[in-house]
């Protein structure tokens, strides 16, 4: 067991070094950077400055969830990181 938990923790390193040798300086200083925001929607001008501007993470608040069964906020941010992810594989 042991020894399985270190493979997939070398093969996260692996995936993180090759992602993060590929991110440009200004993707790298957005990855920093988490922002919040009003409402239980992800507008398009909060869609565009994680595009932009290569947020690292949203922070989600009690204000921004009406139901616990509303979840497109999650998905879009999902998504979003899954992209990412790929990116380093292509």
């Amino acid at each position: 067991m042991r020894n399985e938990n270190k493979s997939k923790l070398e093969k996260g390193t692996i995936i993180f070094k090759k992602l993060i040798t590929k991110m440009t300086l200004e993707e790298k200083i957005g990855q920093i950077f988490q922002v919040g925001f009003i409402g239980t929607k992800i507008t398009s001008e909060i869609s565009e400055m994680i595009k932009d501007y290569h947020i690292g993470g949203i922070i989600y608040f009690k204000r921004n969830i009406s139901r616990l069964n509303r979840y497109p906020i999650f998905q879009m941010n999902c998504r979003y990181y899954q992209q990412a992810r790929d990116q380093v594989y292509r």
